[in-house]
């Protein structure tokens, strides 16, 4: 692993906004097809807003996780701590999202695709990058 620095920490940031920003646009594109089929109801509002909250916070946890991770000397520890965290951010998406639904105040499938747009979200900001530097896409 690099170790992060300054250099490296600020072009952090704009590799992590623009995934961010996609995964809001496309948590609103869904909204919106919600409204298109005039099925837009409170529950899905709230599920929406409760599964795009929980992707953003996740890949916040796992950014600031796995930079924490690469500060550490030990390559062995640094890769224990970075699987810990990942069990620990997983059991704590899982719990909330168990007690999410079985309130029942959550419609189900606006609260799991937000977490499913992340990759998308991902694979969209990192193509924009590689157009940016000239790299080829495969």
């Amino acid at each position: 692993m690099e170790p992060v620095n300054e250099s490296t920490s600020g072009s952090l940031k704009w590799l992590v906004l623009p995934t961010l920003a996609a995964e809001i646009v496309l948590s609103g594109i869904m909204l919106g097809c919600y409204a298109l089929f005039a099925a837009l109801r409170q529950d899905i509002l709230l599920g929406a807003a409760l599964g795009t909250a929980a992707a953003l916070v996740n890949f916040a946890a796992m950014i600031l996780g796995l930079l924490r991770a690469s500060k550490k000397e030990n390559p062995l520890s640094a890769q224990l701590t970075s699987r810990v965290l990942f069990v620990v951010r997983m059991v704590v998406l899982l719990v909330v999202l168990v007690i999410a639904l079985k309130s029942k105040r959550f419609d189900p499938l606006a609260t799991l695709l937000p977490l499913c747009f992340m990759r998308l979200a991902l694979m969209a900001s990192e193509l924009v990058r590689k157009k940016k530097k000239g790299v080829p896409t495969a």
